[in-house]
């Protein structure tokens, strides 16, 4: 891909949802021209108020673009989008750039990777963190894995969805990555829910537990965060409790192709699945503290 400003460089983006819609508003915002896919109509038409272009079709996204930009979500829709028959494989040519920033699975993207290194287009997996409100505020953070003078053709692009952009390494580095980060929240999730669930049993006020723990070595902002929510019981209505299910399945995933062992984010997976089968599925990731109430007939909440 030849060097280009802003001005000049079109992204064909597919996936403008929670997250998908405000990257690529993000984007429209430092001068992309953004032709953008979503099957959703209201998503669509938010793309249209915020200056993008809307196109008929993934592939009608894809064409003729710089850069092609799939924020999915799920493994499963990756696939159809890049191998039905009109997909991204059969489309894109060089010197376009493909970048996933789905989480997606690692063995599917090294795979995707090879086969479009055969027709001379570098697979960037560049999965995010930071949610929906760093996907609203321009947050995130991006990790990166794939061939690196591909990445540096995209730094500034990515620069402009997110505070920090980091290249990890090889084809499927940036999902490990992401594995890492979603393995250790989804086990503090758990780690608290479990802890405080145990206090309580045993007669202790949970929120003098956590006043006891918490200028200690055990503390961290994400654990605060964390019994802060279990506290309040602000669950909300996100979907998040589905995505760590998931996330934590690809990691499994992962370790089953790597030979790694995986015992903390296999025992997390199984609390989030009983989560959501037990009709918690629409919280936030915290909620999976509703499960050891269940279970153990205790009230975390203490506001």
């Amino acid at each position: 891909m030849p060097e280009t400003t802003n001005a000049t460089q079109t992204v064909g983006w597919i996936g403008l949802g929670r997250m998908g819609g405000p990257m690529a508003r993000h984007l429209l915002q430092a001068g992309y021209r953004v032709q953008g896919f979503d099957l959703a109509d209201d998503a669509m038409e938010r793309h249209r108020q915020a200056g993008g272009a809307v196109a008929a079709s993934a592939a009608e996204a894809a064409r003729g673009a710089d850069v092609v930009v799939t924020m999915l979500h799920s493994d499963e829709s990756l696939q159809r989008v890049v191998e039905d028959a009109d997909g991204l494989l059969g489309l894109l040519r060089p010197p376009a750039v493909f970048l996933d920033m789905s989480t997606s699975r690692v063995g599917t993207i090294r795979r995707l990777a090879t086969h479009f290194a055969e027709r001379g287009i570098p697979l960037l997996d560049a999965p995010v963190t930071g949610g929906v409100q760093g996907a609203d505020q321009g947050t995130l953070d991006i990790m990166v894995g794939g061939d690196v003078d591909a990445f540096e053709r995209c730094r500034a692009l990515l620069a402009a969805m997110s505070r920090k952009v980091t290249y990890v390494g090889v084809s499927g580095a940036g999902l490990l990555a992401k594995y890492v980060n979603q393995i250790v929240m989804a086990a503090t999730f758990c780690a608290a829910a479990e802890g405080l669930a145990l206090a309580t049993k045993g007669g202790a006020d949970p929120a003098r537990v956590w006043d006891a723990i918490s200028s200690g070595l055990a503390a961290s902002p994400l654990l605060a965060s964390t019994v802060q929510s279990i506290a309040s019981e602000s669950y909300g209505q996100a979907a998040e409790l589905m995505l760590f299910y998931k996330d934590t399945a690809y990691a499994l995933g992962a370790g089953t192709d790597l030979a790694a062992w995986l015992p903390m984010t296999a025992q997390a997976h199984e609390a989030f699945k009983l989560a959501v089968q037990a009709g918690f599925g629409g919280g936030n990731a915290p909620g999976v503290a509703q499960l050891w109430e269940q279970l153990m007939d205790v009230r975390l909440g203490t506001e």
